[in-house]
């Protein structure tokens, strides 16, 4: 039979994308995006053909299923959105076994939007996760959290290299010193080495930078420092332009004698 989901609905430009939505339910939209729950029904539709009016009686867990696995992108956005609020109203275990696959899988998406706001989002889902379950949360994190944001700092799309980049620097506050060491900054050293991708190679030079602080003196000194001097002598110029500018943090971490000594003559030959 037909859908309870579905009616057919008028359409109105949303934000740039091709996704639309009656004037009347604006205000709706924004209570999705902002996690607010309203009585009755919020419309989601796509021009085209696809004009769909959801119903909101069901549970939190019912909805991110359905808005998650959802064929339209600006219902995926939504999910998106929501993730976080939804996993406090469904708890850890719910979060892990229902919701971190639906979050892997949207990784992948074909929209931009999508990934560049999933990434937006693991920072707030990695707290969550540890403060829900210190142990077995963190393991998640380091588990299912970081490969997806060290994928992402691949991408081509410079919003979601970008977005990818910050997440990784929230995400290593989170860590323990020792994943600080095996799993971001190895990703970050492999992206520096990444000799086929000028961008995987710019993005390194920045967390270098960013992420000084949460490595502490010795990585920095051992790892960040010599990374950042070869950078120094990237084949690209837009490379070598950006470790020349993206090093004060770097500098400040490893302090005085180590600057004088590794960094100024590096920077300054």
């Amino acid at each position: 039979g037909k859908s309870p989901f579905l009616r057919p609905l008028s359409l109105q430009f949303v934000r740039g994308s091709q996704f639309a939505a009656p004037w009347h339910s604006r205000r709706s939209l924004g209570d999705m995006f902002m996690g607010r729950k309203q009585p009755g029904k919020v419309v989601v539709t796509r021009g085209g053909t696809e004009n769909v009016e959801v119903e909101e009686n069901y549970s939190a867990l019912e909805r991110a299923r359905y808005f998650g696995s959802s064929k339209l992108s600006l219902q995926r956005l939504v999910f998106v959105n929501e993730l976080v609020d939804t996993a406090h109203e469904i708890g850890y275990e719910a979060t892990v076994t229902q919701l971190l696959p639906i979050v892997k899988q949207l990784a992948g998406d074909a929209e931009v939007l999508v990934r560049q706001s999933l990434v937006n989002h693991f920072g707030d889902l990695a707290g969550f996760l540890i403060q829900s379950d210190p142990e077995r949360g963190y393991q998640k994190v380091v588990d299912d959290v970081l490969p997806v944001v060290s994928l992402l700092l691949l991408e081509k799309a410079s919003e979601v290299r970008q977005g990818a980049a910050d997440a990784l620097t929230t995400l290593a506050s989170h860590l323990r010193p020792g994943e600080r060491g095996d799993q971001v900054l190895m990703t970050v050293i492999s992206m520096s080495h990444n000799n086929d991708d000028e961008d995987a190679r710019g993005t390194a030079v920045q967390l270098l930078n960013s992420l000084a602080e949460a490595l502490g003196a010795e990585l920095c000194q051992q790892f960040v420092g010599v990374g950042l001097v070869a950078l120094c002598e990237d084949p690209a110029f837009r490379v070598r332009k950006a470790t020349a500018s993206s090093f004060a943090e770097v500098a400040r971490v490893v302090g005085d004698e180590y600057v004088l000594r590794r960094l100024l003559p590096a920077f300054g030959g």
